[in-house]
């Protein structure tokens, strides 16, 4: 017991501190859309000139290319079919090619192949004698859902324009003199596929052939600032995908390349950044099939240029994170996210955050309460401590104890007795053994963020009395939530 007809306890508050390593997550994201949930303009995204026929693969019957130009076999009863290498998650957006009939017959039907699943089901945006279609093949059986009265000539260009947007689906032609019509149709069959070409012949004895010349096109919606796809070399295509599960949310970014010679990139340009600043770069990949690399870079205003990830063949969503520090006379960032060769690269939660940085000093290592007794309680230090902080973002700054005080003897009191408030605040609040937060803020001056604590210490006549000085010890911690 505290007694006053003897010498009164000693106690003493030992401190510490604590900076806990910040995660870049935590800053603010400098990139606009980064997980691609905002859909944004239109553009081309795919184009390929069809005599190097580099992102075509014949899926069944024949297409050969001669004089530049891709035609197909037209062998009775049969079905031509090329599609593009690794567009398998085209869903919404438009396919443009030219196309003409060598001979005009409502027995041959050809042009853009949307949505393409197997050999025996997709749509096909067609001419055929006194019509444009949009033909669905479904389990192997031709239906025409869609058609527009029109009279295309044999031996003659005409553009075929297939767009699809969820389960609308429509065919338009365009031919000499700009004459057009549009055929339109609802079905919900397919939500997404490959794109290509075909020609379906169904007179047994008789070749009707379809050629397709350049240029094959493809338009997609573009996420929300980001670039429509720049091509490097062949011609690669860009998806706004919404087929296969995303790294999260239901949206994300894929760039697949038809030949191993294509490459090509999206990107935001123009981020502004610190010179002589740590940033974070970090991206989830996801890989089917890649022949080159799926790459996410940081390329400085001057040319340096930051590689997060170089990622081949096949795998699952993994995220990649790379810290690196901006040369001094860097004033913007472009991250440019990167397919080299054939196969499909997505891309998803892409950041760029300024590297969360957090330090902590303490304006003394101990608080001594002197001798106390219960006649005298409760002791009161104002201020107790000051705890500065300094960060470049968000953080926060807590406290907790080690346990009850000890004289190191085996004797004994509550840490709870022991109670800490903001310098001048109302009450105080009971220390304990799991982390409470004193005080957060924002990014601060070089200075820092001053926090005094004041620290209240109540004994009774319950609590022993020893001649060691009774101590605890507190810990701040500093850091970026």
């Amino acid at each position: 017991m505290f007694d006053t007809r003897t010498r009164a306890a000693a106690c003493v508050l030992a401190l510490g501190g604590l900076v806990l390593a910040p995660a870049a997550a935590q800053a603010a994201n400098l990139v606009a859309d980064p997980g691609f949930e905002t859909t944004g303009s239109a553009g081309t995204v795919f184009s390929d000139t069809l005599p190097d026929l580099n992102a075509l693969q014949i899926t069944t019957g024949n297409v050969v290319l001669a004089g530049g130009t891709a035609t197909t076999a037209g062998l009775g009863s049969s079905t031509d079919v090329a599609v593009v290498r690794n567009s398998q998650d085209y869903q919404d957006g438009t396919v443009t090619v030219l196309a003409s009939q060598a001979a005009v017959t409502p027995q041959l039907t050809g042009g853009v192949v949307l949505r393409y699943r197997d050999t025996a089901n997709f749509y096909l945006c067609g001419i055929t004698k006194n019509a444009v279609v949009v033909q669905r093949r479904l389990a192997g059986t031709d239906t025409v859902i869609g058609t527009a009265a029109y009279s295309p000539a044999a031996s003659v260009a005409y553009t075929l324009t297939a767009t699809a947007t969820g389960s609308s689906i429509s065919c338009k032609a365009v031919g000499p003199g700009g004459v057009t019509a549009t055929a339109v149709a609802t079905d919900a069959s397919f939500a997404s596929g490959m794109i290509g070409i075909a020609a379906v012949n169904s007179t047994p004895t008789q070749v009707r052939q379809m050629s397709f010349l350049q240029p094959f096109t493809m338009t997609s919606a573009v996420p929300q600032s980001w670039t429509p796809i720049t091509s490097l070399a062949g011609r690669p295509g860009m998806v706004f995908d919404h087929v296969a599960p995303a790294n999260s949310g239901s949206s994300y970014l894929q760039l697949f390349g038809g030949a191993g010679s294509y490459a090509g990139y999206a990107q935001q340009a123009g981020i502004p950044v610190a010179g002589n600043t740590s940033y974070t770069l970090t991206a989830a990949i996801r890989t089917d099939a890649v022949s080159g690399s799926a790459r996410v870079m940081a390329i400085e205003s001057g040319g340096t240029t930051t590689t997060l990830a170089t990622v081949t063949g096949t795998s699952a969503w993994t995220i990649y994170s790379a810290t690196f520090v901006t040369q001094p006379a860097t004033t913007s960032v472009t991250v440019r996210l990167q397919v080299d060769g054939s196969g499909r690269a997505s891309f998803d939660d892409v950041s760029l955050a300024i590297t969360p940085t957090v330090g902590l000093t303490l304006s003394a290592t101990s608080v001594d309460f002197g001798a106390v007794d219960p006649l005298s309680s409760p002791f009161t230090r104002s201020p107790a401590v000051t705890a500065t902080v300094t960060s470049n973002t968000n953080w926060a700054l807590s406290l907790q104890g080690a346990g009850d005080f000890s004289d190191g003897a085996g004797k004994t009191f509550p840490l709870a007795q022991l109670g800490w408030r903001p310098n001048g605040g109302s009450a105080f609040t009971a220390v304990t053994t799991a982390a409470q937060t004193v005080a957060s803020g924002t990014a601060t001056t070089s200075a820092g963020t001053a926090n005094p604590i004041d620290y209240q210490l109540q004994v009774t006549y319950a609590d022993p009395v020893s001649a060691q000085p009774f101590s605890t010890t507190l810990t701040y911690i500093a850091t970026t939530p």
